[in-house]
């Protein structure tokens, strides 16, 4: 559920991250090599070699070098035990604390009231913690990422039997019953949850970002140098523009304030990425490994696209009081951005421009939701 009264610092903490073993990401390389320990040995060969009576004589000038192994293929797999945590639990559990404390004031109940809370998603907690887990045996060794996907499975994984319990306890209304004991009871213990899920969520994801975005550029140049700008260069340069400009609209530390500037220029090396991803399928269909999901790319893409133009509109055009210092616009003192959120701004939820960009977030992570499950190259 989306919360229209999140914190801002909130909106940039819940980014889903896009798969980095999407196919346009050295998926011929991943579907090419052996799996760890076989030496690359084909299921033909392996065969031949179990109906063998003895060992072949080696002979020599025909072993073969093994390949080196490519550090930014193993980079991949190292984080993608990460970005699933991230992806399965970051935005839940910012839900749930926002929900709850639309009810529950940090001090904790005071009898008064219907309160809620969502639990987070059955087995997420646990399979995160077998992610970390698994991550840190992968190579190349990173302490600092490793350490930081331990905090955050750990966090979670405290949340998740309280946030059960207390979902519960209020929907059953036992309240009503034991006159707030037990929520009263739980209460510290949820906070301090949150408390350390913030924090660990926080740094998780800073520290994902600076592996992923050079990561990206990385892999956009190979993919360029070894096919070509065909469609999963195209591709993975319309998600790293994507990555760029939405950070561009929700800058960590800057509250509500955007510099409109550069906001502008990641905006617009967006829409010239995505209109060269569509010009290059138009012409080229033929050569296209799934029309279908390419579709649903597009449309994903084009959906993001038009909520970050009507965004553009509405900072273009806002009032001079909410033009601060250095060229920046303060979303809070927009007044609420109609074609970006018009159901919200018809209920009421809508407040001012800031409100915006939690609708244009939710757009963003549609669109890499899509991504991740519409593969094409």
């Amino acid at each position: 559920m989306r919360n229209v009264s999140s914190p801002m610092f909130k909106l940039v903490a819940t980014w889903t991250f896009v798969s980095l073993f999407a196919c346009n990401i050295g998926c011929n390389k991943l579907l090419k090599k052996g799996m760890p320990g076989d030496g690359g040995v084909t299921t033909k060969e392996a065969s031949q070699g179990a109906k063998s009576k003895g060992p072949k004589e080696a002979k020599p000038g025909n072993k073969e070098a093994p390949k080196a192994v490519d550090p930014d293929d193993q980079l991949e797999e190292k984080l993608q035990p990460y970005i699933e945590c991230l992806n399965s639990l970051s935005s839940s559990v910012h839900d749930a604390e926002s929900r709850y404390l639309m009810y529950i004031p940090k001090t904790g109940p005071t009898g008064k009231g219907e309160p809620s809370l969502y639990k987070l998603s059955e087995g997420a907690a646990a399979k995160c913690t077998e992610n970390v887990a698994k991550g840190k045996t992968l190579p190349p060794s990173h302490p600092q990422l490793e350490q930081a996907g331990e905090a955050f499975a750990k966090a979670a994984s405290q949340i998740d039997p309280i946030a059960a319990q207390l979902e519960k306890y209020y929907e059953d209304k036992d309240y009503r019953d034991d006159k707030w004991a037990k929520g009263k009871e739980l209460h510290p213990q949820l906070m301090a949850g949150f408390e350390a899920f913030d924090k660990a969520d926080s740094d998780l994801h800073s520290i994902v970002d600076g592996i992923t975005k050079p990561l990206r550029q990385r892999v956009l140049a190979k993919i360029e140098k070894e096919e070509g700008k065909k469609f999963s260069y195209h591709r993975q340069h319309v998600l790293l523009a994507a990555r760029e400009l939405i950070e561009a609209t929700v800058p960590s530390g800057q509250g509500s304030s955007i510099d409109f500037i550069p906001y502008s220029t990641a905006l617009t090396e967006f829409q010239n990425a995505f209109s060269d991803l569509t010009a290059y399928g138009d012409s080229h269909k033929s050569e296209n490994s799934n029309q279908s999901n390419y579709d649903s790319f597009v449309k994903a893409a084009d959906d993001f696209q038009k909520m970050q133009k009507s965004l553009s509109r509405c900072l273009r055009d806002a009032p001079a009081k909410a033009k601060v210092a250095n060229g920046k616009i303060d979303a809070k003192k927009v007044p609420p951005c109609r074609d970006v959120s018009p159901f919200a701004k018809m209920s009421g939820l809508a407040r001012n421009g800031a409100d915006a960009l939690d609708f244009v977030l939710e757009k963003y992570n549609e669109f890499i939701n899509t991504a991740n499950r519409s593969q094409f190259h």
